[in-house]
Formats: structure tokens, C-alpha cells, sequence
């Protein structure tokens, strides 16, 4: 007998067939699926909360300018495109446009660092405001749903992003940025998965079995190693 789970992945594809040709479009490949799971991961740590959590504030104000940045062309795609008609004609890649600011912040630092310019203060106490707090869970849970399917999403969508998004900025301020990396990490490889299984229900053979274990044993790794650091953090305050 099938988990409800596996039945509920069966009956997805005929309701959203698009969700299933993202899939395997995206996911199925090594390139797709590394992307989505390092690169997407760590850099969209580094925009959204290096700037709020990092150790070095020059670069910290040079990646909160990356921060800026990355808004400012999420905003133009989802919002200017549209009205001036052009949005199939011009799109950026979420990887390609992430180390793009990020690249424009590295830039930024080095100008900054040869110089010795000095950050302004207010930047200071901003990244250290539970202001900045909320406004990065706020901020990080909306970039991925807002756009022209903005008004598609129900509440249980936005609960959704607004508790992830939650989840990974309370690890960048209590443990730091790479702790922050590596649950992103462990959640978009839980999300990946949950991908490829829900292509496999639709049709065994676009998922070979090799590549469901294959991925499965990346995920398993990379939530153990997320366990481990974290399992030592508390233990090492326990003993402290």
C-alpha cells in the first residue's frame, strides 16, 4: 500500500503539470541540482544576511550594497518588465543575477578596504536593530513569491516562506552566516527531493533509481553535518 504522501505526489501532476515540467527541465540535472542546492544557497546567505550577521563590517556594507542591488532587479523583472511589455524578452537567471551583486559587492569592498573609506554609522546600528531582523525575514520570504503569480499565493504559501525564511535568519544571528548556509542548504536539498519524487510519481523512468539514492545520500550528509555543528554548539555552552 502507498504512503498518502506518494498518493498525494501522484495526483499533483495532473492538478499543477507545470510544477512537473519545471522538474524536469531544472532539477533532474547534476548542473540543475548543484546550483539550486551550493551556489543558490550560498549566495543568497551572503546577499541577504551577511550584510546583518557577518564579522567584517567593510564587507558587510559592501554586500548590503549587493543587498540593494538584488532588490532593485527582482523589483524591475517582477513589476517594470511586465508593465512595459518585454518580460519574455528579458530575464535574468537567479544564479547568474546573485553573483552578479555579488561581484559588484566584492568590488565595492576592495574600494573600500584599499582606501580605508569609513562605514557610516547608522549602518552600524541598523545591522545590529531588530529592525533589520524582521525586515530580512520579511524581505527574503517575499522575493520568492512575489511577481505576476503575487496575488496566486494564499496564506499557507506565505506561512510557508515566512517560517523558513525565519528559520534560516535565527541561525545567521545566533550562530553565524555559515551556520545560516548550511540549514539553507539541508532545506533546499529536503526541497529537491521532494521535486524529484513528485516527478518519479508522474513517471518512474524520467527518475532512475541511482539518481533518487544519489541525491538522497547528499541530503542525508549534508543534514548530519548540519546536526553535528549543531548538536557541538549546544553541547559546548552546556559545558561552558
Amino acid at each position: 500500500m502507498k504512503p498518502p504522501y506518494y498518493i498525494y505526489l501522484t495526483i499533483i501532476p495532473y492538478v499543477y503539470p507545470e510544477s512537473v515540467n519545471y522538474a524536469v527541465q531544472y532539477d533532474l540535472s547534476f548542473w540543475g541540482y548543484f546550483s539550486s542546492l551550493i551556489i543558490a544557497s550560498v549566495s543568497e546567505e551572503l546577499i541577504f544576511r551577511y550584510w546583518a550577521y557577518g564579522k567584517n563590517i567593510k564587507l558587510q556594507f559592501s554586500l548590503f550594497l549587493s543587498f540593494l542591488s538584488y532588490l532593485l532587479i527582482d523589483i524591475i523583472e517582477a513589476f517594470i518588465y511586465p508593465i512595459l511589455s518585454f518580460t519574455n524578452n528579458v530575464y535574468t537567471n537567479g544564479n547568474i543575477k546573485a553573483l552578479t551583486v555579488l561581484l559588484i559587492g566584492v568590488t565595492v569592498y576592495r574600494i573600500i578596504y584599499n582606501y580605508n573609506f569609513e562605514i557610516p554609522k547608522w549602518f552600524r546600528g541598523f545591522t545590529t536593530s531588530n529592525f533589520s531582523y524582521l525586515f530580512i525575514i520579511f524581505i527574503f520570504a517575499l522575493v520568492h513569491v512575489y511577481g505576476k503569480e503575487f496575488l496566486e499565493y494564499d496564506y499557507y504559501d506565505y506561512s510557508i516562506y515566512i517560517c523558513l525564511s525565519y528559520i534560516i535568519t535565527k541561525h545567521a544571528k545566533l550562530f553565524g552566516v555559515s551556520y545560516s548556509i548550511l540549514i539553507h542548504i539541508v532545506i533546499n536539498s529536503i526541497a529537491l527531493l521532494n521535486d524529484l519524487v513528485l516527478v518519479r510519481a508522474s513517471s518512474s523512468k524520467l527518475v532512475p533509481v541511482y539518481l533518487m539514492v544519489g541525491y538522497l545520500i547528499i541530503s542525508i550528509t549534508f543534514t548530519s553535518l548540519y546536526l553535528f555543528k549543531i548538536f557541538k554548539i549546544k553541547s559546548n555552552k552546556t559545558k561552558g
